[in-house]
């Protein structure tokens, strides 16, 4: 009976190296920093889509016939 209980914990321990006791919870620095470089990546792509798709008319250059117009006038 005593050789069993022996093996018994002799087992429990060796399986104690196989089985995970606890897994890590919460976000570590890798799943931060990927956070972080998704968020500027996003805030990038909507300035970039800002500036293309806002209208000023200070960057356009005025058609031959408006500018023939003013200069009648």
């Amino acid at each position: 009976m005593k050789n069993a209980q022996k093996k018994s914990k002799s087992a429990k321990k060796a399986a104690a190296k196989y089985v995970p006791s606890q897994q890590k919870k919460g976000l570590g620095f890798g799943g931060v920093a990927l956070i972080i470089v998704g968020v500027v990546a996003v805030a990038g792509a909507a300035y970039a889509a800002y500036q293309t798709l806002r209208a000023d008319d200070d960057l356009w250059v005025a058609d031959d016939s408006d500018s023939a117009d003013k200069s009648a006038a």
